[in-house]
């Protein structure tokens, strides 16, 4: 049906908003819930929902109240997602974007182009 994904992210919209969650005004699919210093955001995708934490009892929390009110399954630490490769040893996330890059270049043909370093902007403000 035309209507199920918009059914879907209106009533997973309502309920993180009746948990807390306040909505990144740029990116309508990022929530985030601060809590003292502790913050929990979670990205919607399609039907898919990740989620990042600063604690574990956030998590663990935020886990238990959707598996209550949405049929889910946790799949774990996230491996790879949108393209992108995540690899998250104890209190780190790096992503790796080489496999996407690669298919990106090789489709215009631009494999043997010297790669570039960029970073995030230093000062721009995240949430708030």
């Amino acid at each position: 049906m035309k209507q199920a994904p918009r059914a879907y992210y209106t009533r997973i919209h309502e309920y993180l908003q009746r948990c807390g969650f306040k909505i990144r005004k740029s990116e309508v699919a990022l929530y985030y819930k601060i809590q003292g210093i502790d913050i929990l955001i979670a990205c919607l995708y399609v039907n898919d929902l990740l989620f990042m934490r600063s604690t574990y009892s956030m998590n663990d929390g935020f886990k238990k109240n959707m598996k209550r009110e949405f049929k889910m399954n946790d799949l774990g630490l996230m491996i790879y997602f949108l393209g992108m490769e995540v690899y998250q040893p104890s209190k780190e996330i790096f992503l790796f974007l080489y496999i996407y890059i690669y298919i990106i270049l090789n489709k215009f043909g631009m494999t043997y182009y010297e790669l570039v370093v960029n970073s995030i902007a230093h000062g721009e403000p995240v949430f708030g």
